[in-house]
């Protein structure tokens, strides 16, 4: 068996996705990085999450049954750390004094192919955004931000690629946009409980990384790079 390609010493019983060489699991772990490795790879692990049910305040349209959130969390898969956006159109034009149309165009670029890898080993991202729904499958693509005063909700949405209409998702939920390898822990304090009539621990739900929050319509779909997407 071939020596590790690495630190030249151990037994390479790995063959690394990156290279294509031989590397030893001590190696392997040790260079291991979103970064440098296509995640698919079998030896990168998957995030952990901390899984357990929060109830968010939400509103149903009963003549369509759509089910809109109040607020949640949106965490940006790590593979968007790799990807490069272009802004290639930009038109702002009112239609009344309330309606501002939008029309955007943006490339996205890669040092690799990463689409694959969107939610892949942090996978547990689209659950935290969407749950068990449809539109677990698609990608955060953009977000319209409003003022500190104001507020911003979408009458029509359309996304392309090239002139190919690209199924999407609107969402008007206010979105707490977490960046990338940003996550979700459990804290513990303790407390007094006045029932038990003893100090208590109890854990609670805090992501932790750079977030962005305020008033916002976000459009969902799926991610293609080195094409003009509108």
């Amino acid at each position: 068996m071939a020596k590790c390609t690495i630190c030249d010493s151990r037994k390479g019983k790995r063959n690394c996705e990156r290279t294509g060489l031989p590397v030893c699991s001590q190696c392997c772990g040790q260079a291991r990085s979103w970064v440098n490795c296509p995640t698919h790879c079998a030896y990168f692990p998957k995030e952990d999450w901390p899984q357990f049910l929060v109830f968010l305040p939400s509103v149903t349209n009963e003549s369509t049954g759509e089910t809109t959130r109040f607020m949640a969390n949106c965490f940006l898969p790590n593979a968007y750390d790799l990807v490069d956006c272009s802004v290639s159109r930009l038109g702002l034009s009112f239609a009344d004094s309330h309606t501002l149309n939008v029309d955007i165009a943006m490339v996205l670029t890669s040092r690799r192919d990463v689409v694959p890898e969107i939610y892949g080993k942090d996978d547990w991202k689209a659950e935290e955004a969407w749950g068990d729904t449809t539109n677990k499958d698609l990608a955060p693509l953009l977000f319209v931000f409003a003022g500190k005063n104001g507020s911003v909700s979408s009458r029509e949405t359309a996304y392309q690629r090239v002139n190919i209409v690209e199924r999407h998702a609107t969402s008007h939920m206010h979105w707490h946009v977490w960046m990338p390898y940003s996550r979700m822990v459990i804290e513990q304090e303790t407390v007094f409980d006045p029932q038990a009539r003893r100090m208590v621990k109890r854990g609670y739900r805090c992501g932790k990384g750079k977030v962005f929050s305020g008033k916002n319509t976000a459009i969902f779909g799926n991610v293609y790079l080195n094409t003009e997407l509108g």
